[in-house]
């Protein structure tokens, strides 16, 4: 009887022996598992655009719109009321007008937008290759087109990525921009059950970087070149050039690195300047949106650079939306009239709050606002062959591009491996959540 109670104490002396070195030798292991994971910190980093419709067709287009004019950041109205107007009058008589938009900039190769886009990405992913940078996964997604956010973040999620950062490709930021990209970034995790860490680069519009290869691209676009007119200038002063800095902190850049000097624009007689920006509603304005400061920093600073005198540039919006709200102006057209009246014939372009180029750029600018000025020309008794337009390209896919790029997603990434290698430099806003 003795015998067989020490035999059973023994065994369950055993068991539990057993079960202890199970047990610490699995939490030994998990421990081990868990440092890993948290060293080797896997970024996923999201490049978000606009985005354009499929193909230059109505059955493309009309689901486009629909998802950019659903967004509450564009219409901010109730869904049960605008719903049936956007709906029912709206995409119907809207989406057949941009038809004829679309194709008249589509390519045999596909929308210039998406191809750039492409470019953009491929070419990061070879420079994560080039630079050993393991650690992070490029993809591009479109706030209203295809491969579309929610999408790009399910890839990620798949591939086990635990911090994300998301850079908007505007410059500037906006409530109609920015602030939508992270809402439906915030949105798509939410459904997804995805809680990566999370950077936000809220804008760059003063970014040393930035306004570098600005000024480097328009100072090579604008060489001296034979200027129709040039003769019958007159010198006009720019009532729209005398952006003093205010005292926020939108408009208080470092801007040590950025001498006037370092990529001066040609002074040719005749050349006027503008740097034209989307128009968003004054209302955003009013309601706190930064936009106008940050789009006056950008146009100082690239002025400054450029060494353009006040009389020769001007500071312009366009794409307003006729829908019964007052528009953040001065706007383009009526401008190109005005200096058109005052003696000028060259206008040079530009679009700094674009990324790549797109409708709004490709058509609007560089084909509608060309031909109104023409016809203006025309009833003034001015020459077809006296004026001189031309629309200066959005970065795109260049090399200055990519670099700036690169620049701005390993300055808030780190070096490969690190857990925490966030900054905030001169000149770039970030927001992060961890998740």
């Amino acid at each position: 009887m003795v015998l067989c109670k020490w035999l059973i104490v023994q065994t369950l002396l055993l068991v539990c022996m057993v079960y202890l070195c199970c047990y610490c030798y699995t939490g030994t292991m998990q421990t081990s598992t868990n440092n890993d994971i948290h060293d080797k910190v896997c970024w996923g980093v999201l490049l978000v655009n606009t985005g354009t419709p499929q193909e230059p067709t109505l059955q493309a287009i009309r689901p486009y719109l629909d998802r950019f004019l659903s967004d509450r950041r564009i219409v901010n109205l109730p869904p049960w009321l605008w719903k049936p107007i956007l709906r029912g009058l709206v995409l119907p008589l809207r989406s057949r007008k941009l038809v004829d938009v679309y194709r008249s900039i589509w390519t045999e190769e596909g929308s210039p937008y998406t191809l750039a886009m492409r470019t953009i990405e491929s070419q990061l992913r070879v420079t994560c290759e080039r630079k050993s940078r393991a650690d992070l996964h490029i993809a591009v997604a479109h706030r209203y087109g295809l491969p579309s956010i929610a999408q790009c973040l399910t890839d990620f999620q798949r591939r086990g990525i635990t911090a994300l950062c998301v850079l908007p490709l505007y410059p500037q930021q906006a409530f109609a921009t920015t602030f939508s990209v992270n809402d439906e970034v915030q949105r798509a995790l939410a459904v997804l059950d995805f809680c990566p860490s999370t950077v936000l680069i809220e804008d760059y519009y003063q970014d040393k970087g930035y306004i570098q290869a600005l000024s480097t691209q328009i100072a090579t676009a604008l060489q001296p070149e034979t200027v129709p007119g040039a003769q019958t200038r007159r010198v006009v002063h720019n009532s729209y050039s005398s952006l003093q800095p205010k005292t926020t902190s939108d408009t208080q850049p470092d801007t040590q690195a950025l001498p006037a000097t370092g990529a001066s624009a040609p002074i040719v007689p005749g050349r006027h300047v503008l740097f034209s920006y989307h128009s968003i509603p004054l209302k955003d304005l009013r309601n706190g949106d930064r936009y106008r400061a940050q789009v006056e920093t950008t146009t100082r600073l690239l002025v400054e650079r450029l060494g353009l005198p006040s009389e020769r540039w001007s500071l312009v919006y366009q794409s307003r939306f006729e829908n019964g709200q007052r528009w953040l102006g001065p706007f383009l057209l009526p401008r190109l009239k005005a200096l058109l009246s005052d003696g000028w014939r060259d206008f040079a372009v530009v679009t700094p709050g674009f990324a790549v180029d797109c409708a709004e750029t490709l058509h609007s600018i560089q084909h509608s606002i060309r031909a109104d000025l023409l016809s203006a020309a025309n009833r003034h008794g001015i020459a077809a062959d006296q004026i001189r337009f031309r629309y200066l390209p959005a970065l795109g896919a260049t090399e200055l591009h990519i670099s700036l790029l690169w620049d701005l997603i390993t300055r808030f990434t780190g070096e490969a491996g690190q857990a925490d290698g966030r900054s905030t430099p001169d000149g770039t806003a970030i927001t992060t959540a961890s998740g």
